[in-house]
């Protein structure tokens, strides 16, 4: 016994003696340390980032999606675009069609000489633009065709009763070129031609002039995503700020995450445009990616900034209130972000281009969204007017029907009515 008291003794006086304050950092400690040491670095780094992708991919990534239909390789639309390119080498082209109508039926497009001038005026102005395509784009007409002796192909290109004729313009050229858009102005009469009796306003007198196509057909999708993007930006993102300082009890603090969706818009479009330039991009992939930039931002936000505000008004100190809101809050929205990106991840299995676009396009938005939303905000939060921004303001808590000095609104609202019924719970058993 008394050789065990000895081996128990000098083990003790051996051992270090315990530090009670020493301790090891948790995982929220440590992911915030470098953040909290530099703030202002963190928040310079993001403004740099953000200038960067400004600078070109950013601006460039809606103008190099595409809206046209890529077959899956196993289908048997695929195998038959195979085929295709294997006999006549894929070098088919693209199709516009002109529709030309006569506006009174007592005069025929196929005697017209009006008519007739207005195609040959489009095929010489074709020619003359025509410079950046691969080949001279071939114009097939009626008049063309009837003079060449090919009477029965001609008047297929007409209707019954010879009001009206389709002109189909076969061409090679880059969608980024200006064919397509220069043909769509001289159909649509803003470019003059003719001379004599045959000028543009006789023939708009008499005559209509339409176009269609697919790469026409893609440049109004373009115009329509950026009309979709301007308008989120001016409706759909005032309407969800002011309902989150609504619910925040507080408009200085708007700041954090108006900021948040900017650079996650910025950041999410740049990453996005290198997948455009190498792989189809469906041009509907950047609304879907904005609209849920602003959702995701949103949301997380109301779930970092309400913790923070709790733990102020409860007596937290601010860097203590920003390891907790990461600690609970940040918990949260990391399991929200990651089951959202699993969920769109799983259409890049799908054999369509175009759906693992939109796929990529919604799981980079999400995770850059969650990155920026987790060291943005609290980045921030250890500056000056981060603190500024916390404290809590009395006029906007009794406009959300909050008591005055609180942390937020409704969250306040509800956690008094929580109390009384606590506090009724415990008369009541007494």
């Amino acid at each position: 016994m008394s050789s065990l008291q000895n081996n128990l003794t000098a083990s003790l006086l051996t051992s270090p003696n315990p530090n009670p304050n020493s301790f090891s950092p948790t995982l929220t400690q440590r992911f915030l340390r470098p953040i909290s040491n530099r703030p202002k670095t963190v928040l310079l780094l993001y403004l740099l980032l953000t200038l960067l992708c400004v600078s070109y991919p950013t601006r460039n990534f809606t103008n190099n999606t595409d809206s046209s239909f890529v077959a899956p390789s196993n289908s048997d639309s695929g195998d038959a675009m195979k085929r295709y390119e294997q006999l006549y080498g894929g070098s088919e082209g693209v199709q516009m069609v002109v529709l030309l109508r006569s506006k009174n039926s007592s005069i025929p497009v196929t005697t017209s000489p009006i008519a007739s001038s207005f195609v040959s005026s489009l095929s010489n102005y074709s020619n003359s633009i025509s410079s950046e395509c691969q080949r001279t784009p071939t114009i097939l007409n009626y008049y063309t065709l009837d003079r060449a002796g090919y009477k029965t192909l001609a008047e297929s290109l007409v209707n019954s009763d010879s009001t009206a004729t389709i002109i189909s313009v076969n061409y090679v050229c880059d969608l980024k070129t200006s064919y397509v858009l220069n043909m769509r102005s001289f159909v649509q009469g803003e470019i003059p031609w003719g001379q004599g009796s045959t000028t543009k306003s006789n023939f708009e007198q008499n005559f209509h002039a339409g176009i269609t196509g697919i790469e026409l057909f893609q440049y109004d999708t373009l115009d329509g995503v950026e009309s979709d993007l301007s308008r989120m930006d001016t409706t759909i993102l005032p309407l969800a700020l002011i309902t989150l300082a609504f619910v925040l009890g507080s408009v200085p603090i708007m700041i954090i995450p108006i900021t948040n969706i900017l650079v996650t818009i910025v950041i999410s479009f740049a990453i996005m445009c290198p997948f455009a330039l190498s792989t189809q991009v469906v041009s509907f992939t950047p609304s879907v990616m904005m609209s849920l930039v602003i959702a995701m931002s949103v949301d997380y936000s109301l779930f970092l900034l309400s913790r923070v505000q709790d733990e102020v008004a409860a007596g937290s100190h601010t860097a203590k209130a920003i390891e907790n809101m990461i600690e609970h809050a940040g918990h949260t929205i990391i399991a929200s972000g990651t089951t959202l990106c699993v969920c769109f991840a799983g259409m890049l299995f799908f054999p369509m281009e175009m759906l693992r676009s939109v796929g990529v396009g919604a799981t980079v938005s999400i995770l850059t969204a969650l990155i920026v939303n987790l060291t943005l905000t609290p980045a921030f939060l250890y500056t000056g007017m981060g603190e500024y921004c916390l404290k809590p303001r009395g006029w906007a808590a009794r406009a959300c029907c909050s008591e005055d000095g609180t942390s937020r609104g409704v969250g306040s609202m509800l956690r008094k009515i929580e109390r009384e019924e606590e506090e009724m719970e415990e008369l009541g058993g007494g």
